[in-house]
């Protein structure tokens, strides 16, 4: 009975049983966030006093970096999610479930969750670069026409840009809600992967 009611449930609705499971385990969630995201926040406040930038900041070492961090970033983000995944499942059927359960859930959630979220990264930029491909094929047409737009500063070529952002960032979107709950479907139902793209796309049927 208490599952018919899960697929019912409006905004208000979610947020009236988010409060109840966040309120019902609220210094579980406490630490989860403490240990995933207080070694970064720590970090932003206290690198600019301790590292000086030389006058070309984009060195090799800098990019180096940059994408360590950003790894890292991401890693204890998929961390989190997996671990407040697990812990609010239990939680909205009452199920008793600890800290280091949530910790030792990583165990088997970590790799798929990172293999779903690689993916789901590469089919965007595959996308967006095949779009982009498209407008300069587009572009390339018009030229041959004899409609010029190639002129940077030319007003229909800003206008045209505009459009065709606004329309790529419209699909990058679209695909984010497609696949909001896939990580959901990876710790809950432990499909991974095009099966965990794919489910999150069926459930938000009706409710984007």
């Amino acid at each position: 009975m208490e599952l018919a009611q899960v697929h019912t449930l409006n905004l208000r609705g979610v947020l009236s049983v988010s409060k109840r499971i966040i309120l019902a385990r609220y210094w579980h969630f406490i630490s989860l966030s403490l240990i995933f995201f207080l070694p970064l926040s720590f970090y932003l406040i206290i690198s600019p006093t301790l590292i000086h930038l030389p006058k070309h900041p984009f060195t090799y070492d800098h990019l180096i970096a940059y994408l360590v961090y950003t790894l890292i970033v991401y890693v204890l983000a998929l961390c989190a999610i997996g671990t407040i995944t697990y812990s609010t499942h239990h939680a909205f059927f009452g199920e008793p479930v600890s800290f280091l359960d949530s910790l030792k859930s990583l165990t088997f959630s970590f790799f798929p969750l990172a293999s779903t979220a690689v993916l789901a990264h590469v089919l965007i930029l595959v996308t967006s670069l095949n779009f982009l491909m498209f407008v300069g094929s587009v572009l390339m047409f018009m030229n041959n026409l004899g409609i010029v737009l190639t002129d940077y500063n030319s007003v229909y070529f800003m206008w045209f840009s505009a459009i065709m952002g606004a329309i790529l960032i419209t699909i990058v979107i679209y695909f984010y809600v497609e696949w909001s709950l896939a990580f959901v479907v990876v710790v809950v139902e432990s499909r991974w992967g095009f099966a965990a793209l794919m489910r999150s796309s069926y459930l938000v049927k009706g409710m984007r």
